[in-house]
């Protein structure tokens, strides 16, 4: 039995950068994404939105699942170039063409306006409106955990096309086995 190969990919985002008082935007600031022959996830890290995550998805996707920042996003004039809300979130899941996702970065420290418990709201109000169901982006409780299982090789092939981003059929579907446990 041969050994499957597991690639990070540390990949750009739209964010800004400080080591010190002195290097504003003089570092990287990016996502990753965790891809095996038959599971691929992206964790968005704190982004701004921007056209990183299509080009990600063109180039990486579909993922099976994601973790996307939900929140830290008001005001939107300080906060729209570093955080996404979770409208744009949304947006974010279809540009890199998860499968499912989950939110994250929201609801343990009160970085900006929006209460602690916001984020899920209007997260639900943004899939609402984009007619996309709540169990395709979720956010999880505190201490809650969510199992993801690969996909079958045949499905992986034909939703990746050729790999250069020919062919495919990024459908929204959820064949991953997904487990719930708390």
């Amino acid at each position: 039995m041969g050994a499957s190969l597991l690639t990070l990919h540390f990949l750009p985002v739209q964010h800004w950068s400080n080591r010190t008082m002195f290097d504003r935007n003089r570092s990287l600031w990016g996502s990753w994404a965790i891809v095996h022959e038959t599971f691929r996830f992206w964790y968005s890290g704190d982004l701004g939105y921007s056209t990183h995550p299509a080009r990600i998805g063109e180039r990486l996707g579909p993922f099976d699942a994601a973790a996307i920042a939900v929140g830290a996003y008001e005001p939107r004039w300080f906060m729209r170039s570093q955080h996404v809300n979770p409208a744009e979130a949304v947006q974010v899941m279809l540009d890199v063409r998860a499968q499912q996702a989950i939110g994250v970065h929201w609801g343990t420290f009160a970085l900006t306006d929006e209460p602690l418990d916001q984020p899920p709201r209007d997260l639900a109000t943004a899939l609402a409106a984009r007619g996309i169901g709540a169990d395709r982006f979720t956010v999880l409780r505190h201490g809650e955990t969510r199992v993801f299982g690969p996909q079958s090789a045949d499905r992986e092939r034909r939703s990746r096309g050729d790999g250069n981003g020919n062919g495919g059929t990024a459908d929204g579907g959820t064949d991953s086995d997904v487990r719930e446990t708390t």
